[in-house]
C-alpha cells in the first residue's frame, strides 16, 4: 500500500504552511513564532507609513508651487470662457473688449495672482476734479483699486495664490469689468 499523505507541512520563514500534496495549493498556515511575525509586520507598516507621509508631504509641497499656480490660472481662464492670449510663461491677457479696452493682464508672481488693466491716460486739463472723482470711485470698488502708473490710470487687484479658488478669480475679473463699464463712462468725460 503505497499511499501518499493528503497534506504536506512545510516550514518557511518562521511559518508552517499546510498545503495539498497533489496540487501544491496553500490551504492554511500556522505561525511558528507569533512574536517574530508581529514584529516584522509592525516594522513593515512603520516603513509604509513613513513612505506615505513622505510622498504626501512632497505632493502637497509640489501642488502649492509656482507651476501649479500657473496651471490653475490657465484652468480658470478656460473655465470662465474668457478669450485670452498667453504672452509668456506667467502672463495672460484677457481680450474681451469694452469700448476698445481689451488689455486686462493676469500674471502670476508666486505667491500672488495680479490683475492689471490700463484704463486711460490722465487728462491734461481739470486734473484736480479728475483725481477727486477717481478717489470717490476707488472707494466704491469691490475688488482692487485704481492707481496711477506714470501718466496712466490703471485698475489693479491681487489675490493670494495658495488658496485661490475659481469664485475669487472670477469675482476679481468681474469687479474690474464692472468698474470698467460703470466708471469709464464717468472718467472719459474729463478728456
Amino acid at each position: 500500500n503505497n499511499r501518499q499523505p493528503e497534506y504536506f507541512f512545510t516550514f518557511y520563514h518562521g511559518c508552517v504552511f499546510k498545503r495539498k500534496n497533489s496540487e501544491g495549493l496553500i490551504f492554511n498556515f500556522y505561525f511558528a513564532n507569533l512574536d517574530e511575525i508581529e514584529k516584522k509586520i509592525k516594522k513593515f507598516l512603520l516603513k509604509l507609513n513613513l513612505l506615505l507621509y513622505y510622498y504626501s508631504f512632497h505632493y502637497l509641497n509640489k501642488r502649492s508651487g509656482s507651476m501649479d499656480l500657473k496651471a490653475k490660472i490657465e484652468d480658470y481662464l478656460l473655465k470662465g470662457n474668457w478669450v485670452n492670449k498667453k504672452l509668456n510663461d506667467s502672463t495672460w491677457i484677457i481680450q474681451d473688449a469694452y469700448e476698445g479696452i481689451d488689455n486686462l493682464v493676469v500674471f502670476e508672481q508666486n505667491p500672488l495672482v495680479i490683475f492689471r488693466l490700463k484704463l486711460m491716460e490722465v487728462p491734461s486739463k481739470n486734473q484736480e476734479a479728475f483725481f477727486k472723482k477717481l478717489l470717490e470711485l476707488n472707494s466704491l470698488m469691490v475688488h482692487g483699486a485704481y492707481a496711477l502708473e506714470k501718466n496712466n490710470v490703471i485698475v489693479t487687484d491681487s489675490l493670494e495664490g495658495e488658496n485661490l479658488d475659481f469664485n475669487e478669480f472670477q469675482a476679481s475679473i468681474e469687479a474690474i469689468y464692472m468698474a470698467l463699464t460703470n466708471d469709464y463712462k464717468v472718467l472719459k468725460e474729463f478728456k
